[in-house]
């Protein structure tokens, strides 16, 4: 569940849990290993309910990320860098 609490500006979340796991812990490295682990074997699982897509999302993000395997899972421009000096 997401903790909420009011802020200056009014409702802020605290956190948000992790896509597979619901894991509301803070990032770090084990942690997005695992939950990288975690979504690729609820691909492998092939399901077939409305859930599908999300968990194939999920995947593509953490692999690409943090795995640095397949192609970005959302269109991205790539900028050319001018070096100086």
């Amino acid at each position: 569940m997401i903790k909420v609490v009011e802020g200056p500006s009014g409702r802020v979340a605290l956190a948000s849990p992790a896509p597979i796991t619901r894991r509301e812990e803070r990032g770090y490295e084990e942690l997005i290993a695992a939950e990288t682990d975690a979504a690729e074997r609820a691909v492998a699982q092939d399901r077939k309910d409305r859930g599908a897509e999300f968990v194939a999302g999920a995947h593509a993000t953490l692999a690409w990320a943090w795995r640095w395997s397949g192609v970005p899972p959302i269109d991205v421009e790539q900028f050319q860098v001018k070096r100086t000096g």
